[in-house]
């Protein structure tokens, strides 16, 4: 009660004291027990304080609020500006009871699959085709992100769960034909000086 009626930011403050208290457990050794617990007391009040947000839009301001006075963003989840800076904070902090409760879990689910949210209600099978799908036409999907980054689908292909797809298959993509290259061109071009371009080198 006091750090909320002292402190402007009693997040901040809390996950301070949590991490001085620890500290000072390691080196008053005869008060390592009291230190803990007030440290863990410091822990549940930020937990406590996130699970009265009453909204995704409370929980973004929550979770995207710095200490600084920056001009806090008033977009939708999935813009590029949300740089959860307040939950970074919290696992710079080892703020692991913050972290693992529930709204924010709820709120990083939104946030990671954003307009894809009914993929995690899909079958297995579904699953693995929606992924299979993705990673086989990144670049077209890829194009037409380049084309109309506003898009619906531009959207959809903005969320960090497609994001993260589609690097995995171009990276992948970009290795395979490194292998291919090294196996089969090198092979026959090794005595050559200067080889032409093939197809295979336009495409890395």
């Amino acid at each position: 009660a006091l750090i909320m009626l002292t402190e402007e930011d009693p997040i901040l403050r809390a996950f301070e004291l949590s991490a001085d208290l620890r500290e000072l457990s390691l080196v008053e050794v005869e008060f390592r027990n009291d230190y803990e617990e007030l440290a863990q007391q410091c822990k549940t009040f930020a937990k406590d304080l996130l699970a009265q947000a009453r909204n995704s839009r409370e929980l973004e301001v929550i979770l995207n609020h710095t200490a600084s006075d920056e001009h806090v963003d008033k977009r939708g989840l999935l813009e590029e500006r949300m740089n959860l800076s307040r939950l970074k904070l919290a696992i710079k902090y080892n703020q692991k009871e913050f972290v693992s409760q529930s709204n924010c879990q709820q709120f990083l689910n939104t946030a990671w699959f954003g307009q894809m949210a009914g993929y995690r209600r899909k079958h297995t099978f579904k699953k693995i085709l929606t992924v299979l799908t993705v990673g086989i036409f990144w670049p077209l999907l890829s194009f037409c992100y380049l084309l109309a980054p506003r898009s619906h689908i531009g959207r959809i292909i903005h969320t960090p769960f497609m994001k993260f797809i589609i690097h995995g298959a171009s990276y992948f993509t970009f290795l395979l034909l490194l292998n291919l290259y090294s196996l089969v061109y090198n092979e026959d071009k090794k005595n050559t000086m200067g080889p032409a371009l093939e197809r295979i080198d336009y495409l890395l």
